[in-house]
């Protein structure tokens, strides 16, 4: 299958799980008080952070450790240490949990917590290997069934939400079934490996690990980095603020389906990366790369706007009005989703300088680190938002660098800066347009969501007709590749 068709097949299958992953939100967001979602919110911020600390970048070994050979048995002893190595991995996670976990909940001054061990505990080890679904499949060219694992996953959870919130079930119970649904597909994600790789055994290859580890540990500890940067607004407002606090941050915070595009084709282009970096083709991997870039560009800038000049009706719709009170801050986190038109590091990880991922990390979240303290301090719970966004996209920068120290590159040469610029142009040009529509259509319009449809859908037309011929062509690389 061409990088094309799994991209378009990808990102259909995770706009799928996203909106039943948004469904999910809703229901939560509307049928728990702000209390309960606060400590849902706390008990997944915990077990993030944890994930990241201690699982070493794990799931981004098999791009590649698997992409690197095609002999069957390399490919069954890898998969046979990753398997036997994560799952020891989470059970020492949760044993340094459950020992750590009265200062845990101390620090975010919230004794519901204590209720919902078992969930903190069990999370992580499903982490470990949900990550690595994407990557096992795609290994071995079963983009169908990562597609068909994906839907039935998510479609399990949405089943159970909705049958709890119909019923007006107890959050308790609703927090052990949707936990127990999440370890069967994990425990089917094993049989899958299984299958795939033909046999799968318990083995532990000291000089495997090694080697797996000498790889990860750079990007785990930039894993680490980059959670504690994505999520330390969290952790500060969970620490200096109430648990509804938390809840409302947390929504209106939350990355939404719009990089889904982006998601799928860095997923598929990496394998790429990696064959052509390897056959010393850094030309057509850039070029390559960039034409990744410009196609989500087209994709990601339009949504940003769309939810930027919208931003009210969209926390209304997803999360109920007692969100509303956090739509500044909705509005400063869909402009750092513009940093998600890609994966930066794709080229330093394609050419295993990992060391350098992890560098660029540091420097961010030192950054967002002291930010967060100077704004929020001054300006309140956006100034978490607004350091969040400044330490992204400094980092954005100093990677960009980097690559272009490894390939030999000038820094106005690595990515196509003109083009996503004038993307970048357009979006808040018809962002304006939209915003005055909107405000004309209001005297004669009165419904606020008929009205807004309208402007989004006459929008839609005249920049889709715009960038048809665009899309088409980036299209028709990408799938050159």
């Amino acid at each position: 299958m061409k990088v094309g068709e799994e991209a378009a097949w990808l990102t259909v299958t995770k706009v799928i799980t996203m909106l039943i992953n948004m469904v999910i939100t809703m229901f939560l967001s509307r049928f728990r008080t702000l209390t309960e979602y606060g400590t849902y919110s706390q008990i997944y911020l915990i077990a993030t952070i944890a994930t990241s600390i201690f699982v070493l970048g794990l799931p981004a070994s098999i791009n590649y450790f698997l992409n690197r050979t095609e002999d069957k048995i390399c490919r069954q002893e890898f998969l046979s240490v990753y398997f036997t190595f994560g799952s020891l991995l989470g059970i020492i996670i949760a044993i340094l949990l459950l020992v750590l976990y009265p200062f845990v909940v101390k620090y975010f001054n919230n004794n519901m917590l204590f209720t919902y061990k078992f969930a903190v505990l069990l999370l992580p080890w499903i982490s470990i290997f949900n990550n690595s679904a994407d990557n096992l499949f795609i290994a071995y060219h079963k983009t169908a069934y990562l597609m068909l694992y994906r839907l039935l996953y998510s479609i399990m959870l949405l089943i159970t939400v909705v049958l709890f919130a119909l019923n007006n079930g107890n959050f308790y119970t609703y927090m052990i079934i949707y936990i127990s649904v999440q370890t069967i597909f994990v425990i089917g994600l094993y049989y899958a490996a299984y299958r795939m790789s033909g046999k799968l055994n318990i083995l532990i290859k000291k000089n495997l690990i090694i080697e797996i580890l000498q790889y990860c540990i750079p990007l785990g500890i930039a894993a680490i980095v980059s959670t504690l940067n994505i999520e330390l607004d969290k952790l500060m407002i969970g620490r200096f603020y109430s648990t509804d606090a938390m809840a409302v941050y947390t929504n209106v915070s939350k990355e939404l389906p719009i990089n889904l595009l982006t998601v799928a084709v860095t997923t598929v282009m990496l394998p790429k990366m990696v064959s052509l970096i390897g056959k010393n083709k850094k030309q057509e991997a850039i070029e390559a790369w960039g034409v990744s870039i410009e196609l989500s560009a087209v994709v990601l800038c339009f949504a940003c706007m769309i939810l930027f000049v919208f931003s009210d009706i969209v926390i209304n719709i997803l999360y109920s009005a007692k969100y509303l009170e956090g739509n500044n801050i909705f509005k400063v986190y869909v402009i750092t989703s513009l940093v998600k038109i890609t994966s930066w590091g794709i080229v330093l990880n394609a050419t295993n300088n990992t060391k350098l991922v992890l560098k660029t990390s540091v420097i961010t979240l030192l950054i967002n680190v002291v930010l967060n303290f100077l704004l929020l301090k001054l300006f309140g719970m956006i100034g978490a938002a607004v350091s969040t966004l400044i330490s992204e996209f400094f980092g954005i920068a100093l990677k960009l660098y980097y690559t272009a120290n490894v390939i030999g590159y000038k820094y106005k040469d690595v990515i196509p800066w003109k083009k996503i610029g004038q993307i970048l142009f357009i979006n808040v040009l018809l962002g304006v347009i939209v915003y005055i529509l909107n405000m004309l259509f209001s005297n004669n319009i009165q419904n606020l969501y008929i009205r807004s449809c309208i402007c989004v859908g006459m929008s839609f037309i005249i920049y889709f007709s715009l960038m048809q011929k665009k899309l088409k062509m980036l299209w028709l690389k990408l799938n050159d590749v």
